[in-house]
Order: C-alpha cells, then sequence, then structure tokens
C-alpha cells in the first residue's frame, strides 16, 4: 500500500498506526503467555493466590485494552480518554499489590519463590495496560495529527 498507492496525511497515519499497534498486541499476547504459564507454575507450587487481588488489576488492564481497540475502530477521542486515564488506577493497583506481596513474603518466607512469580504477573499485567496505553495514544494521533507524547515533551523543552 505504501509503495503503490503512496498514502497521504490521514491515510498514511492511518497506515503507520495499524503497523505500531500490531507490534503492542504481538507484546500483548507474549506476555498473556508469560502470565498464563506463572499461574501454572502458582498453582502447582503455592496452590491459592487469595491473599492479592489479581483479579481487579488484570480486569482494569484487560477493559484498557479492550477500550483501545475499540476507540480504533470507532475513531473515538473520548475513549481514548478513558483508557489513558484509567493507566494511574493500574499503576496504583500495582503498586498496592507488589507491597502486598513483598509482605506476604516477609512473613512467609517459605513462599517467596512462588510470590515472586506472582509479582512478575503483575508486573506483565501493568506492562499489558501501557501497551494499551501505547495503542490509545497512536489513535489519538491518527484521529486528530497531535501526538500527546510529543505536545508533553515538546512544552517541558520550551518551558
Amino acid at each position: 500500500m505504501l509503495g503503490l498507492q503512496q498514502p497521504q496525511a490521514t491515510d498514511l497515519r492511518e497506515v503507520g498506526t495499524i503497523m505500531k499497534m500490531i507490534t503492542d498486541i504481538e507484546r500483548v499476547g507474549d506476555l498473556a503467555v508469560d502470565i498464563a504459564k506463572i499461574g501454572l507454575k502458582i498453582e502447582k507450587e503455592l496452590g491459592h493466590t487469595g491473599f492479592v487481588d489479581i483479579p481487579r488489576i488484570s480486569n482494569v488492564a484487560r477493559l484498557m485494552l479492550r477500550e483501545a481497540l475499540e476507540a480504533f475502530v470507532r475513531r473515538d477521542k473520548d475513549i481514548i480518554a478513558e483508557v489513558i486515564a484509567k493507566d494511574d488506577e493500574v499503576d496504583r493497583l500495582y503498586r498496592d499489590l507488589r507491597g502486598q506481596l513483598h509482605d506476604h513474603m516477609r512473613s512467609s518466607p517459605d513462599d517467596v519463590v512462588t510470590a515472586s512469580w506472582l509479582l512478575l504477573a503483575i508486573h506483565h499485567i501493568e506492562r499489558i495496560a501501557d501497551h494499551a496505553v501505547n495503542i490509545a495514544e497512536r489513535v489519538e494521533f491518527m484521529v486528530t495529527g497531535h501526538m500527546r507524547q510529543h505536545e508533553n515533551l515538546h512544552r517541558a523543552v520550551s518551558e
């Protein structure tokens, strides 16, 4: 398409956005596979994870990814803003869960190895949310022609 049809402006932004989204989606898939493998290890060794609320952070991250893709389909700036706003919640949940896991490691030293796997799993979930934000920001660029990251950087340099 790039070589034969020479897209310009909006079409070129769309092609570029799709190419970048593919990379983020592929990385999310890799992280999901790693999380599934971690889940199997934890189930085998620990048998329970009730001491940390993993479903809560994973539900928010999953919703962010779904909404980022929905924003692409609908070209909806309101959905983009919702995805970006939810990133702060995921970051807060990640910090809280990380602290809970550290506390569990201190109080149950026999569970340190398994809890470290949980720590890696919640880190992967937080990264999935970051990829959702990347997608949302690229969709915003596709729709508006303005890239949020570059605008913030430009403001910081000019001030």
